[in-house]
């Protein structure tokens, strides 16, 4: 029996934290076992080298705070929008 691991908690907790750009975008993908963080190759195409820093240390803020429900979380980049 699979139970849902992306809570209205986390969802929260997620939205709760600004992102750096009002277009980055980033969906939330629920694997098995684990949620995955994922950005699109076009969109992240549009910033800089320093804004992707930024980026980079947003997701990885993300990705702790959907592990501090206990849950797995993974980062993943795919082509297209």
């Amino acid at each position: 029996m699979s139970t849902k691991l992306y809570s209205t908690q986390i969802a929260q907790a997620i939205k709760s934290i600004k992102s750096p750009y009002p277009n980055l975008k980033v969906s939330v993908v629920e694997r098995p076992g684990m949620l995955s963080l994922r950005v699109y190759e076009e969109n992240i195409a549009e910033f800089s080298d320093m804004q992707h820093i930024s980026i980079m240390e947003y997701l990885n803020m993300l990705r702790k705070i959907v592990e501090s429900f206990g849950v797995p979380c993974d980062l993943e980049g795919l082509a297209g929008k």
